[in-house]
């Protein structure tokens, strides 16, 4: 009976959040006039097809079955749980069609925008719907919206805003469920893609800028849990899974220091240009 009840309430609070965040999403045209804007103006991405290190990322057939997905989640420094989670997902339901992968990054897209309206808005800052459509629409987002393997960028993407969402409505209500809602989010983020990491970093930022100090029990206290979060499972992941896909000599990072610092510097002149 205890386990129904609480059951029950989580179920309740969840509603409740979910109504709330309703009520402060953009208005429908808005959202309806995104969706189809993104989903046109990638058209030529529709078909493209696996590329790259795509293949460390979609299923493969010894990982299709329920046990498969038991594995993924057994051997976590391996595979990032909830990315390859949805991409076991898709696999069960369209193979490896790659129109439907980019479909899901799309709309994990469109996603991320609304999201971001909606925390400006809730932020209270002044040109939410102009910052929607720019971050929707920029070029700098191509790779990760047209590229498979980016589901995971999109997808922690959505996590994460929804994470600071439920953070910044404990922060004003201090109702515990919007806490638990935080962290159970950012958790799942950093599961998705271990980038996820500077959200506690970014809500203390944002509360210095408004309130110009931070205190210890209403700022910093709180957001412990997610800085060892971060600690914990952003470097048990980025390490493993980054090991794994890159596929390096040994199963291991066999670079010397003066070969890290070539390759980052190399990283750091690609992105740029």
């Amino acid at each position: 009976m205890k386990v129904q009840g609480i059951g029950t309430q989580i179920r309740q609070n969840i509603c409740l959040a979910w109504q709330e965040f309703l009520h402060g999403t953009p208005n429908w045209p808005f959202m309806l006039a995104i969706g189809v804007a993104v989903f046109a103006l990638y058209q030529p991405a529709w078909n493209g097809g696996i590329l790259f290190d795509d293949t460390a990322h979609l299923t493969p057939p010894e990982l299709s079955s329920l046990a498969g997905l038991r594995h993924i989640w057994s051997e976590p420094w391996k595979y990032l749980p909830v990315s390859h989670t949805l991409f076991w997902v898709l696999y069960q339901l369209v193979g490896l069609n790659t129109l439907y992968y980019h479909w899901v990054n799309l709309s994990l897209h469109v996603a991320c925008t609304l999201m971001i309206v909606v925390l400006l808005k809730r932020l209270k800052v002044s040109g939410a719907y102009l910052a929607g459509t720019l971050f929707a629409l920029h070029p700098l987002h191509v790779e990760s919206v047209a590229w498979i393997s980016e589901i995971k960028t999109t997808l922690s993407g959505v996590l994460y805003l929804g994470a600071a969402w439920g953070y910044l409505n404990f922060d004003e209500t201090r109702k515990k469920r919007y806490y638990v809602l935080a962290l159970g989010l950012f958790g799942l983020s950093l599961l998705a893609k271990p980038v996820s990491v500077t959200l506690p970093v970014v809500l203390l930022i944002l509360f210095w800028s408004q309130r110009q100090t931070l205190s210890w029990r209403r700022d910093i206290a709180p957001t412990i849990p997610l800085f060892v979060a971060s600690l914990a499972v952003g470097c048990l992941l980025t390490f493993g899974e980054q090991q794994h896909v890159a596929l390096l000599p040994n199963g291991n990072f066999s670079f010397s220091l003066a070969q890290r610092c070539l390759v980052a510097g190399r990283v750091f002149w690609f992105y740029l240009t």
